[in-house]
C-alpha cells in the first residue's frame, strides 16, 4: 500500500529544512484564529491599498505569517511525534518565529506558505472554487 500522506512544501527555517503540511488539524487551528475558509489566512498576508495619488502600496502583513508558521512547524513536530514515536525537531513560541523572520527571509517564508497549501490540500480537476479546493 502507498503512503497518501502529503509532502507538503520545505521551508529552511533557523537552519533547519521543515515541511509545512496542511493536515486537518492545522486547518482546525487556523479557522479557530481566522474563521471561515483556511485560504483567508493565507489572504490576509498580503496588505495593499490605493493611495492618494493613485499609486498602489503593499506589504506583508508580519501577524498571519508568524501565526500561520507556528501552527505548521509545531504540527510537523506532533505529526512526527505520532507517525515515528519521537521527534528531534524544535517546537517555536510565536516570539521566536518572529525574531526569526526578516526582510532576507520573509519572501522565502510566503513562498513556502503559499507551496504548501498548494502541495497539501487535495484539489479537483479543473476546480475553480477560490482558495483551490472543494474538499477543505
Amino acid at each position: 500500500m502507498s503512503d497518501l500522506r502529503p509532502e507538503g512544501a520545505v521551508l529552511r527555517f533557523d537552519g533547519v529544512d521543515r515541511r509545512l503540511i496542511w493536515d486537518y488539524g492545522v486547518i482546525e487551528k487556523v479557522q479557530d484564529i481566522y474563521g471561515g475558509h483556511p485560504f483567508l489566512a493565507l489572504q490576509s498576508i498580503f496588505w495593499s491599498k490605493t493611495l492618494p495619488d493613485g499609486t498602489e502600496a503593499s506589504h506583508y502583513m508580519a501577524r498571519p505569517i508568524i501565526d500561520l508558521v507556528y501552527i505548521l512547524l509545531n504540527n510537523e513536530v506532533e505529526r512526527e511525534k505520532y507517525f515515528q514515536g519521537k521527534s528531534e525537531l524544535k517546537t517555536y513560541t510565536r516570539g521566536q518565529i518572529g525574531f526569526l523572520i526578516d526582510r532576507n527571509n520573509v519572501n522565502d517564508v510566503v513562498k513556502a506558505l503559499m507551496d504548501s497549501w498548494r502541495d497539501s490540500v487535495v484539489t479537483d480537476e479543473g476546480d475553480d472554487d477560490e482558495g483551490g479546493t472543494k474538499n477543505a
